[in-house]
């Protein structure tokens, strides 16, 4: 209803007419999808492109919606991504003809390997309270 109308409607009326809404319609997106492209950990301009939405936009239905930064819940949402990540390089490394770079990169990533030991080992020993040896020289050169 415009607002000529309601003024036509409500003439005479003691009725006071609701107020129009103003500013624009709230945008509204799937959050299942906004979820699903979480777990690829995209950029807020990936995100606004995808909705074909303003950045700013994205960080209030994030915030709305979840109650969280937009960064925040980009890292909640791709932890998922990240243990379906490790559980398959843990699989293809764990079977009986493994995967040897898998191997190779769980070993190294997951239990601390490296592929070059180090051996610049520097050690400091501090001896406490050691014996003093004193040796005595004789100038007598009696044994001779």
């Amino acid at each position: 209803m415009t607002n000529e109308e309601r003024k036509k409607f409500y003439q005479g009326d003691d009725v006071v007419p609701a107020p129009l809404m103003v500013g624009r319609k709230q945008i509204k997106i799937d959050l299942d999808q906004l979820k699903a492209l979480a777990k690829l950990r995209p950029s807020i301009s990936d995100v606004a492109s995808f909705f074909r939405i303003d950045e700013n936009t994205v960080n209030r239905i994030i915030k709305r919606e979840f109650g969280k930064s937009f960064s925040l819940f980009i890292e909640e949402q791709f932890v998922h991504t990240k243990s379906a990540l490790l559980r398959k390089a843990l699989s293809e490394a764990m079977k009986d003809d493994p995967n040897t770079k898998m191997l190779d990169l769980c070993l190294k990533n997951f239990c601390g390997w490296r592929d070059k030991i180090d051996n610049d080992i520097h050690a400091q020993i501090a001896v406490a309270h050691a014996p003093t040896v004193v040796f005595a020289v004789n100038d007598n050169d009696e044994d001779e």
